[in-house]
């Protein structure tokens, strides 16, 4: 029942990951994509070459931890 605030929201479910985004978005190379699909990004989970841009959950390309939302809460 709480409420959060907030700019935009991704509605973020299901086992597969979805970065059609970037697929969809010229403004972003195809490049930032691994051969999985997933989008690569730094220490900082910024997306490779956009500084202003992070990717958290699945999408991600990092492979040593679990992304398990209910840890994030």
């Amino acid at each position: 029942g709480e409420m959060i605030e907030a700019d935009i929201a991704f509605l973020c479910t299901g086992n597969v990951p979805n970065s059609e985004f970037v697929v969809t978005n010229q403004k972003i190379p195809r490049e930032v994509l691994d051969p999985l699909g997933l989008i690569k990004v730094n220490s900082h989970l910024q997306m490779n070459g956009f500084s202003n841009i992070f990717v958290a959950g699945d999408v991600n390309n990092v492979n040593d931890e679990e992304k398990l939302c209910q840890t994030a809460g």
